[in-house]
């Protein structure tokens, strides 16, 4: 009886096949468990992935990405409970779900999985791969959806330009990327909301950085 009674209390005992963390539990104490019967739930905090949507005006950049580049994933970061979090995209889902404007991506945690849980939303920004002839500009200079303002021979000029995204200096700033054949490098941008802009609109400039 003492055998068996030992036999018994081992098989109390649950040892978790990997180091992880415990996301339900289906039983209290003194309950009585069938064979089979499920316990709990766990699952590998060093496996976690993230899915995120990705809009489709940015799938044709990212699968040539992926296609050409495979040594170089993009990254992503994102901050949880004051914690950076920094992930790299490793593939993109096979299925479109219906009402849904664009792709999910499936991201690997590179650091801070510590402090993520399963179905915790955060947000991420992605770092999309390097084009040429792009220009980053403050919201405020970008007029309606894709018009800007150069100022020459302190006129205005408007110029038409095609919105790429957003990007974020080190200190959080956000700017919109943009581009177009009649931007040139050293040219001065009004990056001020002035109401009544129009072409040849006569200004004095004041240089910011």
């Amino acid at each position: 009886m003492l055998d068996q009674a030992r036999l018994d209390l081992e098989r109390t005992s649950i040892t978790a096949p990997f180091d992880s963390r415990i996301a339900n539990i289906n039983v209290s104490v003194n309950d009585r468990v069938q064979v089979n019967g499920p316990l709990l739930s766990l699952y590998s905090i060093d496996d976690l992935e993230v899915r995120a949507q990705i809009p489709s005006r940015y799938l044709a950049i990212i699968r040539n990405s992926l296609d050409h580049s495979p040594g170089k994933p993009l990254s992503a970061t994102a901050v949880v409970d004051g914690t950076p979090v920094t992930l790299s995209l490793a593939r993109l889902a096979g299925q479109v779900n219906t009402g849904r404007g664009g792709i999910d991506g499936l991201f690997e945690v590179v650091e801070g999985n510590q402090v993520l849980e399963l179905g915790r939303p955060i947000e991420l920004l992605l770092q999309l791969p390097p084009v040429t002839g792009v220009y980053s500009v403050p919201a405020q200079a970008l007029f309606g959806s894709n018009r800007i303002y150069l100022i020459k021979n302190e006129r205005l000029e408007g110029v038409n330009v095609e919105r790429l995204g957003e990007w974020q200096d080190q200190q959080g700033k956000s700017f919109i990327l943009v581009r177009s054949p009649d931007i040139k490098d050293g040219e001065i941008l009004m990056s001020a909301q002035l109401p009544n802009a129009i072409p040849g609109l006569k200004v004095k400039p004041v240089l910011t950085h």
